[in-house]
Formats: C-alpha cells, structure tokens, sequence
C-alpha cells in the first residue's frame, strides 16, 4: 500500500496544472452624454463654427519667431502711456492666448482708473524698470525687473506708477477681452 501511495503522491506532483482562461470581458459601457457640448481645441463647442481639430493641431505645431525691430513697437494698446509689441501667440493658439512686450513711452505716466479684465489668466514679468500696482484686498505691490505677477480673474487694480524704463512681459488667456472700470 505504501507503493501505491507514493505512485499517488508522484502523479500529483507532475500532473499539469488546468489552463484557466481569464473571464471574458464585458463591452464598455457608453459614457453618459454630457449636458453642455464638448469644446473643441479652438475652444468653440463641437458643431459650432470651431476649426476642425486637424486645423487646431497643425496650428498648435507652427513655430513662432519674433524679433524685435526698431518698429516692432506700436501706440495702439490698452492704454496711451504705454507702446506694445505683440509677440504671435493669437494666431497660432486660435485667440486663446495673447502675449505681448509692453513698454513705457518716456515722459508719460500711469493715468488709468481702478480696473478689472474679464479674463480667466493674466501673468506680467518685468523685463526692465518698475511698476507698481494695487490690488484689491492685498494693497500696493511694486515689481522690479525679475519681478513677476499672477493676477487673479476679475481682480480690481490699478497701475499707481512706473518708471520711464519700464519693460515688461504680459500673457493672457483668452487673447482678446473686455476691460471694466470700476468706480
């Protein structure tokens, strides 16, 4: 008996363990359809008049030079004491994102009111000079060259001064918008 229990015993130990299949798997289910319509990387909502995304892509993968030029500079921004640059972002973002060197016509001075940009980014990097701004709920900032500043969506501020020097960098999101005073 004591043979044949060992015969046991060895035919278990060779005997090839049963192939197991991994349980079938059960189609995705459909996501849910959305509420608002998706936007498009031109951020219009899909059958809109957005570009196709192909459009948007090869947009995204142009490459973008600027230098400046003795007349790369231009009076026709935002505000009259000030001359702008712009660097090419709005074409090849599609109007999401503007950027632009701005920069102080000598002997002219901060003459803006109290403000606020309906705008959902704003980011001001000081190439040169100073500025000095407030900021409401935070008070008087001043930014030297080096200096930079992210100003929340909707902040109401005010430029108070800045030197003749004054050379800075501005980013935002979307390209164009709309500038409030505020009394």
């Amino acid at each position: 008996m004591a043979k044949a229990a060992k015969r046991a015993v060895r035919k278990t130990a060779t005997r090839k363990p049963a192939s197991r299949k991994p349980p079938a798997r059960k189609p995705a289910a459909k996501p849910a359809r959305r509420a608002t319509p998706r936007k498009t990387l031109m951020g219009k909502a899909a059958g809109g008049k957005a570009a196709p995304k192909a459009k948007a892509a090869a947009l995204a993968r142009q490459v973008v030079v600027s230098h400046a030029a003795a007349d790369s500079f231009a009076p026709d921004g935002l505000r009259p004491f000030f001359e702008y640059r712009d660097l090419g972002l709005m074409g090849v973002t599609g109007g999401r994102v503007h950027a632009h060197v701005i920069r102080a016509r000598p002997g002219m001075h901060a003459d803006a009111p109290r403000h606020w940009h309906d705008l959902d980014f704003q980011f001001v990097y000081v190439l040169k000079g100073w500025v000095k701004f407030h900021y409401e709920g935070y008070g008087d900032v001043t930014l030297e060259a080096g200096s930079m500043v992210y100003q929340p969506p909707r902040i109401k501020h005010k430029e108070i001064a800045h030197s003749d020097d004054l050379e800075l960098i501005e980013i935002t999101s979307p390209g164009e918008f709309a500038t409030h005073a505020v009394e």
